[in-house]
């Protein structure tokens, strides 16, 4: 029968990649919904209010983003979208072609 202590690292690495699934998965979250918009990472960092450091983090998933600043994040895309504010880069391109 294992230990406590084998148990608790057993659980401490499940827990480990459980949180590096999570960030990953919030990190290519964060990296379509900017792709979305046509905008770089430093246009999207500027436009959204968020340190371009803090956004690089969340996207090569060195830390994850709280779950309410993508929800956030995503409501001013959309409306933006809707608005006709933002115009995705590549549509102007097959519009020039």
């Amino acid at each position: 029968m294992p230990g406590k202590s084998s148990v608790r690292s057993n659980l401490q690495e499940k827990k480990s990649g459980l949180e590096n699934v999570q960030k990953s998965a919030a990190s290519e979250n964060f990296v379509s919904l900017r792709k979305e918009t046509g905008m770089n990472r430093k246009e999207f960092a500027e436009w959204m209010g968020i340190p371009y450091r803090t956004m690089q983090d969340w996207e090569l998933g060195i830390s994850k983003a709280p779950d309410y600043v993508y929800d956030l994040a995503r409501y001013k895309v959309k409306n933006e979208l809707e608005k006709g504010n933002l115009i995705r880069k590549q549509h102007l391109q097959k519009e020039c072609r």
